[in-house]
């Protein structure tokens, strides 16, 4: 055998116990991922359990807050819807009193304030005004009651057996 046979088997042998080398170590690293995945097992169905509840608690957020931010809305609404109501309620009564205040206030006895008392139509304007008042506070009584109980039973129906 020639010294470069002898360096070839040499290279040969080796090449063969770094591959026996590189299987041994990956079989360590095998049975080390697997002890991996057997330890971290608890912590993953953990993190999928609380990823799950998450889930969970976005969809029932969602479910009660779409909801009541519908309700919110529609009681914003109807608060605007009274506001403007009043305000047109109080334009049309302080329109007319101013009126007829500053007529009172006039100290010459020809004034306006003659004539308007003598037509009474400025009166009857603050009178219908005053009306309508009344009719959205008794509206609005109304609205705020509960619905009226049935009639409870009389102690004579219970108290008959004595």
């Amino acid at each position: 055998m020639t010294g470069l046979d002898i360096l070839f088997v040499l290279l040969l042998v080796i090449q063969l116990l770094s591959l026996v080398g590189l299987a041994l170590a990956g079989r360590a690293f095998l049975g080390t991922f697997r002890e991996v995945q057997r330890l971290s097992a608890p912590a993953r169905s953990r993190a999928s359990a609380l990823a799950e509840r998450g889930r969970r608690f976005g969809l029932r957020c969602q479910a009660l807050g779409l909801p009541a931010g519908q309700k919110a809305g529609r009681l914003a609404r109807q608060l605007q819807g009274q506001a403007r109501r009043y305000r047109r309620l109080i334009q049309e009564i302080v329109g007319p009193a101013q009126e007829i205040l500053r007529l009172l206030r006039d100290p010459r006895p020809s004034s306006p304030a003659v004539a308007a008392v003598r037509r009474g139509s400025s009166l009857l304007d603050l009178v219908r005004g005053l009306g309508r008042v009344r009719t959205a506070a008794v509206r609005a009584v109304s609205a705020t009651r509960p619905p009226a109980a049935p009639p409870q039973s009389t102690s004579r129906e219970s108290g008959s057996g004595a």
